[in-house]
């Protein structure tokens, strides 16, 4: 596991915690959209601070040029890094 996904895993455990000790049988489930909504902002949270591996990968990827297809091929990359199995 990276440290990108392990960051994020903590903040979905961390979550999922505090829902599950707030919550009470009696009381109707939210949709479940809710829930998926506060997963991803969470994720994205944790994912705000690079990791040394991805800052590596998108050094590895810039050009160097200012070439507008730059930025989002250096974030696939990035992201790409944060997803690699170890």
């Amino acid at each position: 596991m990276t440290d990108m996904i392990a960051r994020a895993a903590k903040a979905i455990r961390n979550y999922v915690a505090a829902i599950e000790v707030g919550s009470n049988a009696t009381v109707e489930a939210p949709d479940p959209m809710v829930h998926a909504e506060s997963y991803a902002r969470i994720v994205i949270a944790a994912m705000r601070e690079p990791t040394i591996p991805m800052c590596n990968a998108g050094d590895k990827e810039h050009r160097g040029v200012d070439d507008p297809d730059d930025t989002p091929r250096v974030w696939r990359a990035m992201i790409d890094a944060a997803l690699q199995k170890p």
